[in-house]
């Protein structure tokens, strides 16, 4: 579980049966906006809400899995 406030935009999270993209908007009061991946409806974030982080994939050309954010390949904490 991390806090809203230690996500990086372009993040994913698990919050409340719902996957959420992290954008870079925020508000003066810490607030951060995530969009639904399931819907694409947009909602603010309180930075000290918990989220589960999820690692997305796609399959490239060969039928291989890719991460979607290079960043996340070296994670150790990853949901496969």
């Amino acid at each position: 579980m991390k806090y809203i406030e230690e996500i990086d935009a372009g993040q994913c999270f698990y919050y409340k049966e719902d996957n959420f993209l992290m954008s870079s908007d925020f508000k003066k009061n810490g607030d951060r906006l995530g969009l639904s991946l399931k819907n694409g409806v947009s909602r603010w974030f309180g930075p000290s809400e918990t989220v589960e982080i999820v690692v997305l994939y796609t399959i490239d050309q060969d039928s291989n899995l890719k991460h979607i954010r290079s960043e996340d390949a070296d994670d150790p904490n990853k949901n496969i």
